[in-house]
């Protein structure tokens, strides 16, 4: 629930602030001499104004291009969602764009962004990225989601984006965060929201260098213990749910330390689906599926 708030929250400024820096450069497309038509299934909607065929300059390569009526009616906004792609495309006159959603295609590696750079919203989620390398070329990315792919690490590519506020890489196959302030880097300082649920790990990894995440989803992993030192000190909210946590100290490093900082002195706590329930920091809601440390 969160993550899909903040999407469509980030979704609503990425349109409504426009990118002064680059909307004197958007390109026209020559509409009377498109690319050459290929076997690209074809993502035209209707009055979509949206057109796939093949690159030119990158024979194979696939291009995306849209009428001058369609990129004016929208002209940060792309959505090139379920059209059964398998690589990403060259972008053919979208320096003014900001989001760009992929879903629900069949991706393998992230490619082709350097015409975009001023992207603050990408979405990748349900194709299958095996690494995210690639994703360094828009610096200036807020939200990534990468959920539902085959991911097994996070890689270094993170470290590149300095004003990352939101990454969702749930239902992947991670099984290690690692060093935070390695695999994060620059961006170590700026992730608010991070969701890491339904990965394989069995540890949360060093994430002390999360200098302000405030949400931690850990939900559906593999976790049996917590770390002493393990979370960050900026974290308000943990979800823990569907972990096989061993046993009531399992979880005393979150009470100790998100409990005493943003709790009152009444609180109860439940964790849902995890062999482990105590009293002590936390709150569940109604519709909640999972440990939540943390205000509401």
């Amino acid at each position: 629930a969160a993550i899909r708030a903040i999407r469509e929250s980030m979704l609503a400024l990425a349109v409504s602030r426009g990118d002064s820096g680059s909307a004197d450069a958007d390109a026209s497309v020559d509409e009377t001499s498109p690319p050459k038509s290929t076997s690209f299934r074809s993502g035209d909607a209707g009055d979509s104004g949206v057109r796939l065929a093949e690159s030119r300059v990158e024979p194979g390569a696939p291009v995306v291009f849209r009428t001058r009526e369609a990129r004016e009616a929208s002209p940060e906004r792309l959505d090139l969602n379920r059209m059964g792609l398998r690589e990403c495309c060259l972008l053919e006159g979208e320096h003014r764009l900001r989001l760009l959603n992929y879903q629900g295609n069949r991706i393998a590696r992230v490619s082709r962004l350097e015409s975009v750079k001023n992207l603050v919203f990408l979405d990748l989620t349900e194709n299958a990225l095996e690494s995210l390398e690639g994703v360094e070329a828009c610096p200036h990315l807020r939200v990534l989601l990468v959920g539902k792919n085959k991911l097994r690490t996070l890689g270094r590519a993170l470290a590149s984006l300095p004003k990352l506020d939101v990454l969702d890489a749930r239902e992947n196959g991670i099984d290690a965060v690692g060093d935070a302030a390695v695999v994060f880097g620059a961006a170590a300082a700026s992730v608010r929201v991070l969701n890491l649920a339904g990965n394989a790990l069995r540890e949360t990894g060093d994430l002390r260098g999360m200098r302000n995440t405030h949400e931690l989803d850990l939900r559906r992993n593999r976790i049996a213990r917590l770390s002493e030192s393990c979370l960050p000190e900026s974290l308000r909210r943990c979800f823990l749910s569907a972990n096989p946590l061993a046993s009531r100290d399992a979880l005393a490093v979150v009470r100790i330390a998100v409990s005493e900082r943003f709790w009152p002195s009444r609180t109860r706590t439940s964790v849902m689906r995890t062999p482990v329930v105590f009293a002590g920091c936390v709150n569940q809601s109604r519709s909640a599926d999972a440990l939540v440390c943390g205000g509401s």
